[in-house]
Formats: C-alpha cells, sequence, structure tokens
C-alpha cells in the first residue's frame, strides 16, 4: 500500500493518525511516516490496512491531491437544490426544485459533477450528499466553476463551512451501504 492510499484510507475511515496508529498496533510516527513515504508498512500491517480498506469498498477508489485537500475520486449520490444566484429553480420534474446528480469527486473542499442543468459560476446550491431521502451531509456550497456549454457540463462546488469530521463520517456512511 503506497502512501497516498494509506492517507486516503485514514481520512475516510476518519481517523486521525494517532487513532489509526493505535488500531493497528504501532506508533503514531509509524502511521506518519508511512504517510510521508519515509517508510513503508510490514507485511502484516500491509494485510491489515488491506483489509480494513477492502471492508470499506475502498481498493478502487483512488485520491489525488489537488487544491491543498485531498479529493477522494468516487461516485457517489447527492441531491441539490437551488438557494440563490441563478435563473430559478432547478429542474428535474420534481416538484421542489431539488435534483439528484453523482459526483465525480469529493473533498473537505467540494465537490465536481457533470449535469446537463443550467448552472453558473455564482449559484448558491444546497449539498445533500447521499441517496435520495437519506441526506447523510447537508452542506451550502457556491459553484466556483464550469465547463461545457451544451448538453453536458462539468460543475465545481466549494463547501462553505463543512467540518472535516461530517464529511468523513457521511462518506463512510455512504461506503457501508
Amino acid at each position: 500500500m503506497k502512501a497516498d492510499e494509506i492517507t486516503r484510507l485514514r481520512v475516510v475511515l476518519g481517523r486521525t493518525q494517532e487513532a489509526l496508529a493505535r488500531e493497528l498496533g504501532v506508533s503514531f510516527s509509524t502511521v506518519n511516516r508511512w504517510e510521508n513515504g519515509k517508510s513503508s508498512p510490514s507485511p502484516m500491517a500491509k494485510r491489515v490496512l488491506d483489509a480494513l480498506a477492502s471492508a470499506h469498498g475502498l481498493s478502487s477508489v483512488p485520491l489525488t491531491e489537488k487544491r491543498g485537500a485531498p479529493r477522494v475520486e468516487m461516485r457517489c449520490p447527492f441531491n441539490m437544490r437551488r438557494m440563490s444566484g441563478g435563473p430559478g429553480r432547478l429542474s428535474s420534474g420534481s416538484g421542489e426544485g431539488a435534483v439528484m446528480a453523482v459526483t465525480d469527486d469529493l473533498s473537505l473542499g467540494g465537490l465536481r459533477f457533470k449535469t446537463a442543468l443550467d448552472i453558473r459560476p455564482g449559484d448558491r446550491l444546497e449539498i445533500g450528499l447521499g441517496p435520495e431521502g437519506a441526506s447523510l451531509l447537508g452542506a451550502p456550497g457556491t459553484v466556483v466553476w464550469t465547463h461545457g456549454n451544451d448538453g453536458e457540463r462539468n460543475v465545481g462546488v466549494r463547501f462553505a463551512g463543512i467540518r472535516p469530521e461530517d464529511l468523513t463520517r457521511a462518506v463512510s456512511g455512504l461506503l457501508t451501504n
């Protein structure tokens, strides 16, 4: 297991380096050295880390480090509702203006997704992470960029005031369902 995979596993599980170290029966400094690439886990520790990753469905969820926040490239459902700053309600046929979408990636800073909806930079959205009717996280966000014109466009949303423990709890809940 590589350094970034260990960090990804720890972040998604919502553990500190110290908590993961206790769980694995190693010191905090050992986990820190693994995550910084200064040493590698022993074969036994690798088996335990792989089992933790597998138990949480993380074996195929790569992590990328961009814009200062770890991004987990994963597809997970979320719903969104326009708060203000755009042309009217989002439209999906639902009577309340909320629509479902699927993330391309997710981080403490925000999320990225594709849509054919009329969403523009500056739009304020209420994001509910989780399957329809069972939101595991509610967070306000602002659209900071879009790419593409007609049809499907890529959208980047920055969260406002989300706590790391809330996001890790929501992602863990998604992975265990």
